[in-house]
């Protein structure tokens, strides 16, 4: 790739990701996917720059996880219910409902 071509990708590169980053910060205060936008612009801006493949690895690294947490099934009481009902048929008959 030519010095001006490598030039020309890394101001595209960095224009589209900076566009991107920008919305992203707009759409979290406006109703709309602005974590998922700004992690799209940390993958343009992964292209050419390291530092963004790093935040970006980390990112996904929390996405993993935060999929993991609530991705658990509901866990089941020795009668098969599962604990959250369980817990609200106490409380009714304590109530006296």
């Amino acid at each position: 790739m030519t010095d001006l071509a490598r030039l020309l990708r890394r101001i595209a590169v960095t224009v589209v990701g900076t566009i991107l980053l920008t919305v992203g910060v707009v759409l979290l205060v406006a109703p709309g996917p602005g974590i998922v936008v700004i992690v799209l612009a940390l993958a343009v801006f992964a292209i050419e720059y390291e530092w963004a493949r790093r935040r970006l690895r980390e990112a996904m690294g929390l996405a993993r996880s935060a999929a993991e947490k609530t991705a658990t099934p509901p866990r089941l009481t020795a009668s098969g219910t599962s604990s959250a009902r369980s817990q609200r048929a106490r409380l009714a008959t304590r109530i006296g409902c």
